[in-house]
C-alpha cells in the first residue's frame, strides 16, 4: 500500500523530475479506478457541480424549485445547507443557470443568470455580499473570479471578454483592465452568436480562470493579462461559423455540430474536461424517437476525460472514466466526483484514482 501510494504521489502532485508531459495517463493498464462510494440522496435533475471543500460539493437542482442550491457533505451522505429561491439578498433564480468560482479563502462567487447577480457566500453558503457597478447595465452571460480582486466578465454590449478590476464589491466599466476580443482569435469568433456565450464552463484556481465551450474543443486559460493559453487538441473542433450578414443565433440543432465539453475542473496541477466529441446522428435520434429525453440525457454523459497542464494548456492525454458522467469535481490529486443519470437516477459517484 506505501508502494502504491508512493507511486500515485509521484505522478499526480508533480515531484518527480520530468514535466507533464511524462505522464502517462493513457495508458489504460497504468489506470485504476476505485470505487469509495455512490449515492442517490445528493442530486436529483442536476444542472451544476462544484467542490467547496475537500468532500462537500455544491449542486444546482432543477427538481428543487424552492431550494435549488444545495451543499452536500459526501462523507456524511447529508445535506449541509441550501440557498432559497426569491429576490431577496442571497436568494436565487429558480431555474437559469448559475457558475461558481472560489476565493482563495475558500469563499464562493455565484453568478446567477436568471437575476442577473453576482453574489459572495462563505463556504458554508452563509450570504455574504452582492456585487454592482455599471458592468452590470447589459446582459451579462458568464462572471467568474480570475483572483481574489480580478473579475471575468462576458456581457452583451461588446463582442469580448472583459478583465475587470473589482474594487469593494463594486464593478465599474472604469476598472476594466483587459479585454480579449473575439474577431482577434479564429477559435472564438463564434461568440458572436451570444447563444455561445452561455454555453461556457468555467473553473478557476490561483491566479487564472479556465474556460471550456460546449460545441468546440478550445479549452483556455486566463489571468488578469489577458489569454495564458488556447489550445484546440485533441479533437480541433471550433464553434460553428458565425455570419453577420444573415445571423443565426441559436445553439445547433442536435446532429448538426459535435458535442463537445461536457464540463471542467482543476486541481494543482492539471486542468480536466469531460468531453464527448460525439455527433448524434440521425440514427440515433430515429432509434430514440419516442424517447427523445434520454437521448437530450444521454448526450451529456461521456466517458473521455480530457488532461491538461495547467501551466501551458499542453494537451497530455485522454482517459477512460469508470462510468459515463455529466459533471465532474476534482478534490486533490486522486479524488474524483461523478455523476450519472442514465438509470431512472441520479447516482453521485466518488472514486480514488490510482496507478
Amino acid at each position: 500500500m506505501k508502494k502504491v501510494i508512493s507511486i500515485l504521489f509521484f505522478l499526480l502532485v508533480g515531484i518527480s523530475r520530468g514535466n507533464a508531459q511524462d505522464l502517462k495517463w493513457g495508458e489504460n493498464s497504468s489506470i485504476n479506478w476505485e470505487k469509495l462510494s455512490e449515492t442517490t440522496n445528493a442530486t436529483y435533475n442536476t444542472y451544476g457541480m462544484w467542490l467547496l471543500g475537500e468532500d462537500s460539493l455544491l449542486f444546482e437542482d432543477l427538481a428543487i424549485h424552492e431550494t435549488p442550491l444545495l451543499l452536500f457533505d459526501v462523507d456524511r451522505d447529508t445535506a449541509i445547507n441550501l440557498i432559497q429561491t426569491g429576490r431577496g439578498p442571497g436568494e436565487v433564480h429558480p431555474t437559469f443557470y448559475k457558475r461558481t468560482t472560489k476565493f482563495s479563502n475558500g469563499n464562493i462567487l455565484l453568478w446567477d443568470s436568471g437575476h442577473q447577480r453576482a453574489s459572495i457566500y462563505d463556504r458554508n453558503l452563509k450570504y455574504q455580499n452582492t456585487l454592482s457597478g455599471d458592468v452590470f447595465n447589459q446582459r451579462i452571460y458568464q462572471v467568474g473570479l480570475i483572483n481574489d480582486s480580478t473579475l471575468f466578465v462576458s456581457g452583451s454590449k461588446k463582442a469580448r471578454f472583459e478583465i475587470v478590476r473589482l474594487k469593494r464589491f463594486i464593478v465599474d466599466e472604469a476598472n476594466i483592465i483587459n479585454t480579449i476580443d473575439f474577431d482577434d482569435y479564429g477559435e472564438l469568433q463564434g461568440l458572436n452568436n451570444f447563444m455561445h456565450r452561455q454555453a461556457i464552463y468555467l473553473a478557476n484556481d490561483g491566479d487564472r480562470i479556465y474556460l471550456s465551450f460546449e460545441f468546440s474543443s478550445v479549452i483556455m486559460g486566463i489571468s488578469e493579462k489577458g489569454i495564458e493559453f488556447k489550445t484546440s487538441l485533441p479533437g480541433n473542433l471550433t464553434l460553428p461559423d458565425f455570419h453577420e450578414n444573415s445571423p443565426t443565433y441559436s445553439l445547433p440543432k442536435m446532429g448538426e455540430h459535435p458535442e463537445c465539453s461536457r464540463y471542467i475542473a482543476v486541481n494543482n496541477r492539471f486542468v480536466f474536461s469531460l468531453f464527448n466529441g460525439e455527433n448524434i446522428s440521425k440514427w440515433q435520434q430515429i432509434r430514440y424517437a419516442s424517447n427523445f429525453d434520454f437521448l437530450i440525457d444521454k448526450a451529456k454523459h461521456t466517458k473521455n476525460l480530457l488532461i491538461y497542464d495547467k501551466r501551458d494548456g499542453s494537451f497530455i492525454n485522454e482517459i477512460e472514466l469508470p462510468i459515463e458522467s455529466k459533471f465532474l469535481a476534482v478534490s486533490g490529486d486522486n479524488i474524483f466526483y461523478f455523476i450519472n443519470s442514465l438509470n431512472d437516477k441520479t447516482v453521485l459517484f466518488k472514486y480514488l484514482l490510482t496507478n
